[in-house]
């Protein structure tokens, strides 16, 4: 069964063959649609002789599509519509063909809605051959006047056209005319305010002159201040390290006192200077000899050869050699920290 896009596609070869005489379509189901694309395939075709549609449930408006194929086509000789759906409405547009096409010599319209009175219609043109022919002369006969009606038709229709695009291209130039006044307006101002604008930049210019001179006379005296402050921070420098130098010249200077009057022998300070009190001493230096890692009789030994005075040593035991230690203990003294009342009674 042929139906739908099978017939389109059916009808695009129709339309591109040239050697095929005879196409039977009968009993498919084309319908109108399909009607309508062998429709646009016959009015192009210049082969086909004989077609046949019977049986493909065509109805007036397929028939009307037919019809206008017919009056194109001038090689089919035998159309076959019989058994279809085709009434009175349909059937006048078949009858309005004949009366142009001569070639058409049989159309088989049994079976379809149509009244006798039209089926009889289209048999009566179809018998009509003297008439049709003479018809078809006198309209070759005329085609010159056709030609020139439409020609003339043709050109009211361009000149027209032509009007409507000559009064739109009026329009675009009053308008463009309208456009171009305004912008030498436009121009002529601007022009006449340019003087005060070139005013305004130059006081611009001025401000920002002034304003760079400030800046600048700002970063100099910024720069004097930080090398002033810079002088002061060294001057202060110099105080401080000066200050720091005198304590610590001071603190040798008491060390080395008292380091002599530990060593004086108790009864031996020479002049009116006061005996210094031992004791304290004594016995921080006790503590610090029994810290060390000594033994006990070592620190002892120790303790009493140094307490004893050069030449005082009992029996036979040999003096002290108490120079090392003195040493050690002056050095141990300056490292230190002395209170202020050790320092007084040094002085």
């Amino acid at each position: 069964m042929i139906a739908g896009e099978g017939t389109k596609r059916l009808a695009n070869s129709v339309k591109e063959n040239t050697s095929l005489e005879e196409l039977h379509l009968g009993v498919n189901y084309m319908g109108n649609d399909g009607a309508r694309f062998m429709s646009d395939a016959l009015a192009t075709n210049a082969s086909l002789r004989m077609i046949s549609f019977y049986g493909n449930n065509i109805g007036d408006e397929g028939a009307k599509h037919l019809a206008k194929s017919f009056q194109s086509n001038s090689t089919l000789n035998v159309v076959w519509i019989h058994e279809n759906k085709i009434g009175d409405d349909g059937a006048q547009a078949p009858a309005e063909a004949l009366e142009v096409n001569v070639t058409i010599e049989s159309m088989f319209v049994l079976g379809n809605s149509m009244s006798k009175k039209e089926e009889n219609g289209i048999k009566a043109i179809l018998a009509d051959v003297n008439g049709r022919k003479k018809r078809a002369k006198e309209e070759k006969e005329k085609p010159n006047a056709l030609v020139v009606k439409v020609e003339s038709a043709e050109k009211d229709e361009k000149l027209s056209l032509n009007e409507e695009e000559i009064e739109k291209v009026k329009a675009d130039l009053v308008e463009s005319r309208k456009k171009t006044e305004v912008a030498k307006a436009e121009v002529a101002t601007a022009a006449s305010a340019s003087p005060s604008q070139e005013e305004e930049m130059a006081a611009l210019r001025s401000e920002v002159a002034v304003k760079d001179e400030e800046i600048a006379a700002l970063k100099s005296a910024f720069k004097n201040q930080m090398t002033a402050k810079d002088e002061e921070i060294a001057k202060l420098k110099t105080v401080y390290e000066a200050f720091i130098r005198k304590p610590e010249e001071m603190m040798t200077k008491m060390t080395t006192t008292l380091a002599e009057k530990m060593m004086t022998p108790a009864g031996e300070e020479s002049g009116n200077e006061p005996a210094l009190d031992r004791a304290p001493f004594e016995a921080t230096r006790d503590d610090e000899l029994k810290s060390e890692p000594l033994t006990s009789k070592m620190t002892t030994t120790l303790a009493e050869k140094m307490m004893t005075p050069a030449g005082e040593e009992s029996g036979n035991e040999p003096a002290l050699d108490r120079a090392p230690f003195e040493a050690t203990r002056d050095d141990e003294l300056e490292s230190e920290p002395l209170t202020l009342a050790m320092v007084a009674s040094t002085e």
